[in-house]
């Protein structure tokens, strides 16, 4: 199993990421349930572990082995929980939640673009691992560079003329073990490590093409120990001692090293420095160097925490400023856009970035405006600043690495803006041009970002329909249902949608005549509600990947919505 680490591509991750986030969701909650009731290990067993189950199995199927390990880790976690098998009980449910938390983490940031580095979920994996009493924890487990880049070779020189390629690597093994023992009892390890790296090389020299490359490998992590300035720790020491057992394979005939040796070295050879050349060269061939974790400083740890702080403000007025422009211009979901707006305006001072501290200035200017004088903010308005908030999310995930179009961006946002909210025509055909220019770089991914928003809510929604459907008695349920609708009318409105809109505006419809009615509701109703969030899923995950023309997937449903008598007004 190899793991691509540059230019990953996260089309086989798009197609399942929504449904992993929610099982994800799904596992945390239940785990939240059980620390809050011990007693109840059925919210283990059927609410946390099957999900978890999915996921490890999804993960490893689309090749992300290594997250697929970690979640793996945390079923394991919870599944001893279950059975009351990890001591603690419900005392450790918060490090089986931080590890969720690292993997979905993990897997936003490759949807972002960032590099595939999969050691960054090591500690949540060891922090699992070692709570479930596992004795061997190793980074090698989560460490999958790239094997099909192994050089190719051929096949090596046969042994001098007389002598047996058994005996030639019998004779080359003592030498080995000769200065392995004499490394394990501090002798002059430098000598000893030379001695070594000379057999591999002979080893190697001789071998067949298709073992070759682990001791070429090999050869090269002892010139890299013997050039160091301090002696091989205990990690490496034990390296060694595979090694040798690997040399005794050879000589039982065994085609090749496993993989998990290969891959265990290539891991030391990623940690040393280039001194020697044919390490140099090792790193440079499986680009091991860029599937290490990047040390953050103090100050850009700092940073990350604010920023993330920051985001959480700016999805509370992205769902204000959606719930005032779609539910009827309510003046408390106006009062709280406002309210955040101030807030980040004063938080966005401690950033250094200029285009981000305007972007946001702007944004609380429109929750000052409104609020000093109430008024329908107008379609323009409504899609400009809810373009705006989405843009400033956006910088803020990619912070650390801004995108070299963003300040550009970010001026002709706050001109748009302006231009609605003073009711002036939009800027010319420059500023357009400009803001074509900025978006088509970021198109991808926040169009993802939309997507991942409207799936989660039509999840929200269509749990709460079940629940209904199933049991007309917990009409209560549907209350939480038009905010939800409104979340999904307002990212749509970003797209300029119509189709879409005008079927979710019919479902809105359904749904408060349900949540109206006293009795059963009609099962034609029931049955037509259901086609309607039944063939948005796939409509938001079509627009989500960038497909071409996501509406066919909504012209039957439109069709069914047009024969419903009742309710013919709302599609046309």
């Amino acid at each position: 199993m190899s793991v691509a680490v540059d230019e990953f591509d996260t089309t086989p991750l798009s197609f399942v990421k929504h449904e992993i986030e929610v099982a994800l969701t799904r596992a945390d909650e239940g785990l939240a349930a059980f620390s809050a009731n011990p007693e109840k290990h059925e919210e283990l067993t059927s609410t946390a572990l099957p999900p978890l189950h999915q996921v490890s199995g999804v993960l490893r199927m689309i090749g992300l082995e290594p997250a697929g390990r970690v979640a793996k880790a945390i079923e394991a976690l919870v599944d001893g929980l279950s059975r009351d098998d990890v001591a603690g009980g419900a005392t450790v449910v918060p490090t089986a939640q931080n590890a969720i938390k690292s993997l979905t983490q993990y897997l936003d940031a490759l949807m972002r673009g960032e590099p595939n580095r999969p050691l960054v979920l090591f500690p949540a994996y060891r922090s699992v691992s070692m709570t479930i009493g596992s004795e061997k924890v190793s980074e090698v487990d989560l460490f999958y560079p790239d094997l099909r880049q192994s050089p190719e070779f051929l096949d090596g020189v046969p042994p001098p003329e007389g002598v047996e390629l058994t005996k030639f690597i019998t004779v080359k093994r003592t030498e080995f073990q000769r200065a392995l023992l004499n490394l394990l009892r501090g002798t002059d390890y430098v000598k000893s490590l030379g001695v070594m790296s000379n057999v591999l090389s002979a080893i190697d020299s001789v071998s067949p093409a298709g073992r070759r490359v682990f001791w070429w490998a090999a050869a090269g992590y002892f010139g890299g120990l013997a050039a160091s300035a301090t002696g091989p720790d205990v990690f490496q020491k034990q390296l060694c001692g595979r090694i040798d057992l690997q040399i005794k394979r050879q000589l039982e005939g065994v085609a090749a090293a496993p993989e998990g040796l290969l891959r265990e070295l290539l891991l030391a050879i990623a940690y040393m420095p280039t001194t020697v050349a044919r390490v140099g060269e090792i790193q440079d061939i499986y680009r091991l160097t860029t599937l290490l974790p990047v040390a953050e400083t103090a100050e850009a740890t700092r940073v990350k925490l604010f920023a993330n702080n920051i985001k959480e403000q700016v999805e509370a007025a992205k769902d204000a400023w959606a719930g005032f422009t779609s539910g009827g211009l309510n003046q408390s979901n106006l009062e709280q856009f406002a309210k955040q707006t101030a807030q980040l305006n004063e938080l966005a001072r401690n950033f250094n970035n200029a285009p981000l501290q305007g972007l946001f200035a702007k944004l609380a200017e429109v929750g000052q405006s409104l609020t000093a004088k109430p008024r329908d903010p107008g379609e323009a308005l409504a899609l400009e600043t809810a373009t705006a908030l989405l843009v400033a999310r956006d910088a803020l995930d990619s912070y650390a690495k801004p995108d070299p179009d963003f300040e550009r961006l970010a001026d002709t946002v706050v001109q748009l803006v302006s231009a609605a909210l003073d009711g002036r025509q939009q800027p010319g055909n420059s500023a357009v041009a400009l803001a074509d220019i900025s978006w088509a770089a970021r198109e991808r991914q926040l169009f993802f970002q939309l997507g991942q928003e409207i799936l989660t809510s039509l999840h929200r929604i269509e749990e709460a329909l079940d629940g209904f459907f199933r049991d007309p008695g917990t009409r209560a349920s549907l209350a939480e249902v038009p905010g939800l609708v409104n979340k999904v009318q307002g990212a749509l409105a970003i797209v300029e949608n119509d189709d879409a809109v005008r079927v979710l505006k019919t479902a809105k419809k359904l749904v408060e005549k349900f949540a109206a009615s006293s009795g059963a509701p009609d099962p034609t109703d029931t049955e037509l509600t259901a086609d309607i969030f039944s063939n948005l899923g796939p409509f938001a995950l079509a627009m989500q990947q960038g497909r071409d023309n996501p509406n066919e997937l909504l012209q039957p449903v439109m069709a069914r919505c047009r024969g419903a008598s009742e309710l013919t007004l709302t599609l046309d």
